[in-house]
């Protein structure tokens, strides 16, 4: 459908809206006075003038002629009049190519002379500023058309000639650059193997004979609007009030009866309907629940000081509940480093690895006597730490801690922070991963492996949880304070991280477990914002039973990312296309008037007279583009209880063109190319999951930031959920802000004030941290609310 890499037929709908106004403005340029004289100063025939204006209303009338061409039809669909469509393309390009040469022939001689020889008028010479004759003006500004007309057509030139590349060869050429960009980063060649056997598992079978990337965007968008987000203008049947309450999860419509004033897009992107069973509150009257809360709320701080520096300048220089940068806060943050010298008085400096000017261990020590002063307990003694880059698949910077309030011993992981920690989240073939010896002898070691039976693992992320584990051997950190004469002899071990951290501190806890040291059945991991690619189901089961516990602040992106979810995103996408009956020119109408209306709702308070002119400008829009983006939810391939869109195989786009295939109707290269794939049904990803127990972390009221721009919640509340129920990915902006720290610490915190656990200004109350951690005897004894869940 499409005629290169990079573009489709339809795509040609977008550039006349730049060209033509362009040109036009040229052809004003050419046929005034002053242009004429600098060509006749440099001894140029100023006929050359007259063809350009001339070439350049032939280029507008064909742009014109190719934009409405390329608007009509659906998305999907092959363009009504393709053959003359590509006729007009063809002169058009040549055109544009001619037009360049003149260009370049006009600059280069009207450059070669002095400023003085261009601003000479009939021989008079001016004396001053206050002299210049009002024509120099006019000349410079004509001078200066001219450069910002090469500025704008030659690159736009180099990439028309890119953009023609057959897919073929783009597809291979794009695999070229990504080894030769890994290589430079110093990535093994099989790890580059593996990356490129992701992306291309992730892409699918045909896909880039099937679309181009702006089919992809569009796609995206509308499954955006299907969720009720995004940018496009969509009927959003929840705003509706003859909404039919049938038509949604009775646990959704339960839920949203509780929170009437919540808007419908955050209604959809944060309550899990469960996949199994409902979301479980936390109850205040389980001792269990209150405990894994509160561990929640003290071992995050650990896991965002390990970031060291920069993530405290971040952290500590946005506005509450937001990630948008203040002032105030920021001039704040840089007094209270100032006070740096006094920790360093304080405490020795411990074994530090790769910290030369301190900053990150300060940073480090900052956080926890923060948290130390906002509890009134005692400051967590820093032991060991290394912020080393050892280059790419080597374990991010790890910190071991004494809290003598939990009486633990905790192992700090970073997350991402830099492109070798991208790296080690892109590798995510899952290869064997089995400490504690739970698989038969029957089971896989290699791939394919079985969902139920086999376990398996992130690979990347069990390469650097074998390398954090051999770089806390050499160091000896672990058995010197754990053996029976050791500082923290008895006590627990807490392995806690947050996004990349979380998954490396997952698997090394399930290492430890697995181990014989005397200390591994105490080993437990309090994680956050886990990668929803990491673990097996049979493994992700296990972490439930040894007290791991994986907090998920809402439709947070990074929990609900996997492989898996990607490609049936992919699928997603494919089926909106095939779905979609309007053009990629009416979307972008849709965008614009939902656009029109945020205007209005942002700026019509302060200027009043913008509301009437931008809600007419709207409903324009909105009728040129056909009326509102119908978002009623299909039913799934699987049946109405089907949790996963694509489950049960190929997307309808690519079984339309399989059967097309089967009936002997002709056939295309993407045809051929995608019918193998279908016949032995598409190649899934194995299911990967977080650990369990799921602590989720649902807003319940907004608040608007930015002119009544971006949301910020404020209000949370805690549920237990299933890692399975975090299978749908939420296309929406939000989704990435709610990875970063400080919205978690928000979220945390809001969610135990409501409770009752913390106060309103986040100093803990009736804390059981004394109590230390939950051994696995305690565990079993103890069920929480979820565990018994709702027989």
């Amino acid at each position: 459908r499409g005629f290169s890499f990079l573009f489709g037929w339809d795509d040609l709908c977008f550039p006349p809206l730049i060209t033509i106004p362009f040109h036009l403005v040229w052809i004003l340029v050419d046929t005034t006075r002053e242009a004429a004289y600098l060509f006749d100063r440099r001894g140029v025939n100023t006929v050359l003038l007259y063809v350009d204006a001339a070439l350049c209303l032939v280029v507008a009338l064909l742009d014109a002629a190719v934009g409405i061409l390329a608007a009509q039809g659906a998305i999907m669909e092959r363009r009504r009049h393709e053959k003359l469509l590509s006729a007009l393309v063809v002169p058009r390009f040549l055109l544009g190519t001619a037009l360049i040469v003149i260009y370049l022939y006009a600059i280069v001689c009207i450059t070669a002379s002095k400023l003085q020889e261009l601003i000479e008028v009939e021989d008079t010479a001016f004396v001053g500023w206050g002299a210049v004759d009002e024509r120099y003006w006019v000349l410079m500004l004509v001078q200066i058309a001219f450069w910002l007309r090469i500025v704008v057509a030659i690159p736009g030139f180099v990439f028309v000639c890119i953009s023609l590349i057959p897919s073929s060869s783009g597809a291979t050429l794009a695999t070229g650059a990504i080894k030769r960009v890994l290589r430079f980063m110093g990535v093994r060649d099989s790890v580059i193997s593996e990356l490129i056997g992701v992306l291309i598992v992730v892409v699918g079978t045909g896909t880039v004979d099937l679309v181009v990337p702006s089919d992809f965007v569009f796609g995206l968008a509308l499954v955006a609007a299907r969720q009720l987000q995004g940018a496009v203008y969509s009927d959003g049947n929840w705003d509706r009030e003859n909404d039919d309450p049938e038509s949604l999860h009775p646990n959704i419509v339960a839920r949203r009866l509780a929170t009437p004033d919540f808007p419908p897009s955050a209604v959809r992107a944060s309550m899990i309907q469960g996949v199994n069973r409902a979301p479980v509150p936390l109850n205040v009257e389980n001792s269990l629940d209150m405990q894994r809360l509160q561990e929640v709320l003290h071992f995050v701080a650990y896991s965002t000081a390990i970031y060291g520096s920069g993530m405290e300048c971040f952290v500590s220089s946005v506005s509450r509940h937001t990630s948008i940068p203040s002032f105030g806060k920021s001039c704040h943050w840089f007094w209270s480093t100032c006070r740096t010298c006094a920790l360093r008085r304080k405490y020795k400096s411990p074994n530090i690895l790769g910290d030369c000017c301190s900053c990150h261990r300060d940073a480090f020590l900052r956080l926890l006597q923060e948290q130390a002063d906002r509890t009134g307990t005692e400051m967590a003694e820093l032991i060991w730490a290394t912020w080393l880059n050892r280059g790419a698949l080597s374990a991010p910077p790890i910190a071991v801690v004494l809290d003598h309030v939990r009486r633990c011993v905790v192992v700090c992981i970073r997350g991402t922070m830099d492109a070798k920690d991208l790296i080690a989240d892109l590798g995510a073939i899952p290869c064997h991963f089995d400490p504690l010896k739970m698989g038969g002898e029957d089971a896989n070691k290699e791939a394919p492996f079985d969902d139920e039976r086999d376990c398996f693992a992130h690979s990347t992320m069990v390469m650097l949880a074998e390398d954090a584990m051999a770089t806390m051997e050499e160091a000896g950190i672990l058995d010197e304070l754990l053996q029976p004469h050791g500082r923290a002899h008895g006590w627990d071990i807490v392995v806690t991280g947050h996004s990349l951290g979380a998954g490396v501190s997952t698997i090394l806890a399930l290492m430890l477990r697995g181990s014989d040291r005397e200390y591994a059945q105490r080993v437990r991991a309090i994680v956050f914002e886990p990668p929803g690619g990491l673990l097996s189901s049979k493994l992700s089961k296990k972490t439930g039973d040894f007290g791991f516990v994986a907090a998920v602040c809402s439709h947070d992106w990074i929990s609900r990312l996997s492989v898996r979810a990607v490609q049936e995103l992919r699928e997603q996408v494919l089926d909106e296309l095939h779905r979609c009956d309007r053009s990629k020119w009416q979307l972008s109408l849709l965008m614009l008037s939902r656009a029109c209306l945020k205007v209005e709702q942002t700026l019509g308070s302060i200027f009043c007279c913008l509301c009437l002119p931008m809600r007419w400008l709207s409903t324009l829009l909105l009728r040129m583009a056909g009326g509102p983006l119908p978002t009623s939810s299909p039913t799934p391939p699987g049946g109405e209880n089907s949790h996963r869109r694509s489950r049960q195989g190929a997307s309808i786009l690519r079984q339309m063109r399989y059967e097309a295939e089967r009936k002997n109707r002709p056939a295309t290269a993407a045809t051929e190319a995608v019918e193998p794939g279908l016949r032995e049904s598409l190649p899934f990803f194995n299911e990967l999951w977080p650990p369990r127990d799921v602590m989720y972390f649902r807003p319940t009221s907004l608040s608007w930031k930015c002119c009544s721009t971006w949301p910020a919640a404020h209000h949370w509340v805690a549920e237990w959920i299933e890692p399975q129920d975090l299978c749908e990915m939420i296309i929406s902006p939000k989704s990435v802000e709610l990875h970063f720290p400080n919205i978690l610490r928000d979220a945390y915190f809001s969610a135990a004030a409501h409770l009752g656990v913390v106060d309103a200004d986040w100093t803990t109350v009736g804390d059981a941290s004394s109590q230390g951690s939950t051994s696995d005897e305690e565990h079993g004894s103890t069920s929480s609310s979820f565990s018994r869940g709702l027989e």
